[in-house]
């Protein structure tokens, strides 16, 4: 069984890097350029400097961190996507899983087999909350988590006095017609990605994501100058013309976005503590780490044996 927090679907990864992947997908992937670029001091440059990386440390997180930008050396990046396209990715994936989603959940706590009310030894029992507010419980022996490290550690009753930090990512989706068709503007699959380490309003990313999707990712307070400012970089950019274009926005969060690094050592070991209760964490957000989907996808192959 699958807990869903969110009461849908979401949508899917933006793009990968390996072409493995699709074992976990059961679909192709076809193989795409990714290139990449730094708008800095109001001038597009493919390869990155050292200040760009600064300011896009302390840009995005506040502190001077090593960061994606130091892989920016004007070469584009081979990735690939589902031959479906992104935009209903999550839609096949689920179609596999008939009746074995559960949204809208909250988890509530994790028992282990030390509480023999509904579990049998080396089993697990799962209090939490569906999307009606009702409380359930379901006995497992293996628990797979995707839940933030933190949460999860509360659940199980893992107290720590290390300090989890996250900042959250707002997003702005884009969506560029033709003024006059009213039909989307980009009609051929490419991926561009531009980072923008010194923009004043928050802009710290534009990423155009085949045709589907286009997403600028912001830090800090939201503003309507975001968008204005959306439009006239979009069209520097493409160098298409704004009086021909018809833009749409929609704005998203997600409230543990961009977190915080911890000790390596402590982080391993709270992992590990959560294995010993048969937890196993996949994925960034349940290990604390900065992860791709296809580290996760070998993640599972290594959690598999330990089953």
């Amino acid at each position: 069984m699958i807990l869903e927090r969110s009461k849908t679907l979401t949508r899917a990864q933006l793009h990968y890097f390996h072409s493995d992947i699709s074992d976990a997908f059961g679909q192709e992937l076809l193989p795409v350029d990714v290139h990449t670029a730094l708008y800095w001091r109001g001038e597009f440059h493919k390869s990155y400097s050292l200040p760009m990386m600064n300011a896009y440390g302390l840009n995005t997180t506040g502190s001077l961190v090593e960061n994606s930008v130091k892989f920016i050396d004007g070469s584009s990046k081979k990735g690939y996507t589902p031959s479906t396209g992104m935009k209903n990715v999550s839609e096949i994936l689920a179609e596999k899983l008939p009746g074995r989603i559960v949204f809208g959940c909250e988890l509530k706590a994790v028992r282990n087999s030390t509480v023999r009310v509904l579990a049998k030894a080396e089993e697990s029992v799962i209090d939490f909350t569906n999307e009606t507010g009702d409380l359930q419980s379901i006995v497992c022996r293996n628990i797979i988590s995707t839940i933030p490290l933190p949460f999860m550690l509360s659940a199980c009753g893992i107290y720590t006095d290390v300090e989890f930090s996250a900042l959250p990512i707002s997003m702005i989706e884009m969506r560029v017609e033709d003024l006059h068709t009213g039909e989307n503007i980009l009609k051929n699959d490419f991926y561009q990605i531009v980072y923008l380490p010194d923009c004043p309003i928050g802009v710290a990313r534009l990423s155009i994501l085949g045709k589907d999707r286009i997403v600028a990712e912001l830090v800090g307070e939201d503003s309507p100058e975001q968008e204005d400012f959306l439009k006239h970089f979009f069209c520097e950019l493409t160098t298409l013309k704004q009086e021909n274009l018809k833009f749409n926005f929609e704005r998203l969060i997600n409230p543990y976005g961009r977190f915080l690094s911890v000790d390596e050592g402590t982080r391993k070991n709270l992992v590990e503590c959560l294995e010993q209760n048969r937890v196993f964490c996949l994925g960034r957000y349940a290990t604390w780490s900065y992860k791709r989907s296809d580290h996760s996808v070998e993640d599972i192959k290594k959690i598999m044996k330990k089953l």
